[in-house]
């Protein structure tokens, strides 16, 4: 069965209004946990971070060039490999995956962070990581 789209303005304010309360009790939760969340879409290389996920890589998101390389570029050099690994790894074997590492904020200030991910596929390929 598939949902019938709404006909009416008076329906579309109504779920527009439902879409934006979501997302600002998404961002508000992820606030209280500090936690963020991101997407990868592996076709493009395009990165997608949540605010919260800005806020704790503390980079503005304006300068940040979003991409899986630009992520990398942030971790702490002496972890980089094996966060790359562990990434490449999930995503080639079909697996979640669970990394704690470090990053290097540009005063030299050092975060420790748990990074979680997974991947979905169309078929056998991988199309679109998250996390």
């Amino acid at each position: 069965m598939s949902a019938v789209p709404p006909s009416t303005d008076a329906q579309w304010r109504e779920v527009s209004h439902a879409l934006r309360l979501a997302k600002r009790r998404l961002a508000e939760t992820q606030e209280l946990v500090r936690t963020g969340s991101w997407e990868l879409d592996l076709r493009t290389n395009v990165l997608w971070w949540s605010d919260q996920t800005y806020r704790l890589f503390e980079l503005d998101p304006a300068q940040f060039g979003a991409s899986y390389e630009a992520f990398l570029a942030v971790v702490h050099p002496d972890d980089r490999e094996r966060v790359n690994r562990t990434f490449s790894d999930s995503v080639r074997n079909h697996t979640p995956y669970e990394i704690a590492h470090r990053l290097l904020m540009p005063d030299g200030r050092i975060k420790h962070v748990l990074e979680v991910g997974r991947t979905t596929y169309e078929g056998a390929k991988p199309v679109l990581s998250s996390g």
